[in-house]
């Protein structure tokens, strides 16, 4: 089966240009309508058990805080306001007694700490596997919504924190479900270990961030770090018609991570780059204004991490570490392979 990048691609071509009311179709993080009197930005993630998740090591409640959590991201990586949810749950025989409590609980927990409502769904049986989607509609913030496509030469790229935490995470649920922890990391460096687990299992939605960049008039394209930083730089120069140079060197690497690094024998880089599910604000902005932006992030409590530059398109997207220039392929979670 082809990957997520030319599947895409496959299904814009046979929709066609976008028509009247659509200001921003397929290709970002939420599509951007123009409804009477208003702009509204819509956006629907999935998780599918077994694929994005299993309940062995995550409870309902965490599964329904995450599946909020990833669609108000998408509105927020716009600096949109999220508002309303639409929850589609595919049942499969054998889930636990409460369940769906549970889930709801989590799902009402991470709305309303910003702002959504659940106004709505559909229930269906699923044969083996459960699933649940979730529809979300938003109205921009402050100012309008922030693309993909609007990186230019000479942006700097920045994120919002340092990544790899939710790759680490996965990792030692993994291994700890497939009984492969090495000797004598049951039970050692645990602050990093919850940590790790926690930013896989319950991510933090950068909401509030992506509106006040959004709104601070300096910020030109923006994403949320979901399949990864590589795979999201790629996404940017390719809608944006750029090339991005990624200094590695500048790659920050959540502490938590490089620690379960030491735990788990392995390179915590890799989580950095292309681990996945960070969830934080991946955005190029003029660096001329770059005291605008580090008050929007501070005004969030974050502060800004700078890691590369836009280059021009026929420089590609490219990886420096130790001197030298490599092709940075969009490496990370890669959705509809086999």
């Amino acid at each position: 089966m082809p990957g997520e990048f030319e599947i895409i691609e496959r299904i814009r071509r046979q929709v066609g240009p976008p028509g009247p009311g659509v200001l921003q179709g397929i290709g970002d993080d939420a599509a951007v309508l123009e409804a009477p009197g208003a702009t509204l930005l819509a956006s629907s993630d999935a998780l599918v058990e077994g694929i994005h998740f299993h309940l062995s090591y995550m409870s309902p409640r965490q599964v329904g805080r995450k599946a909020m959590a990833v669609n108000l991201s998408d509105v927020g990586s716009m600096g949109g306001r999220p508002l309303f949810a639409l929850v589609t749950l595919g049942l499969r025989r054998g889930l636990p007694e409460g369940f769906l409590d549970e889930l709801y609980a989590g799902l009402l927990e991470m709305g309303r700490t910003h702002g959504t409502q659940v106004v709505g769904g559909d229930t269906v049986t699923s044969p083996e596997r459960f699933f649940i989607d979730v529809a979300i509609l938003g109205v921009p913030g402050e100012g309008p919504p922030v693309l993909r496509s609007g990186a230019r030469v000479g942006d700097r790229v920045a994120v919002t924190a340092p990544l790899g935490a939710s790759g680490a995470g996965l990792a030692w649920l993994l291994a700890e479900r497939e009984e492969r922890l090495p000797a004598g990391a049951r039970g050692a460096a645990q602050e990093a270990v919850l940590a790790c687990v926690r930013a896989h299992l319950e991510p933090t939605p950068r909401v509030q961030a992506g509106q006040a960049l959004a709104a601070c008039g300096a910020v030109h394209a923006m994403m949320d770090i979901s399949d990864g930083l590589a795979s999201e730089v790629n996404h940017v120069a390719r809608e944006s018609g750029v090339g991005i140079r990624v200094r590695g060197g500048d790659v920050p690497v959540a502490p938590e991570a490089s620690e379960m690094g030491r735990l788990l024998d392995a390179d915590p880089f890799p989580w950095a780059l292309s681990g996945g599910e960070d969830y934080e604000l991946l955005f190029t902005y003029n660096p001329a204004a770059e005291d605008r932006v580090q008050a929007a992030l501070a005004g969030a409590g974050l502060r800004l991490h700078v890691l590369g530059e836009v280059t021009r398109r026929e420089e590609g997207v490219t990886l420096e570490r130790e001197g030298q220039l490599h092709p940075l392929p969009p490496a990370g979670y890669v959705h509809l392979q086999d």
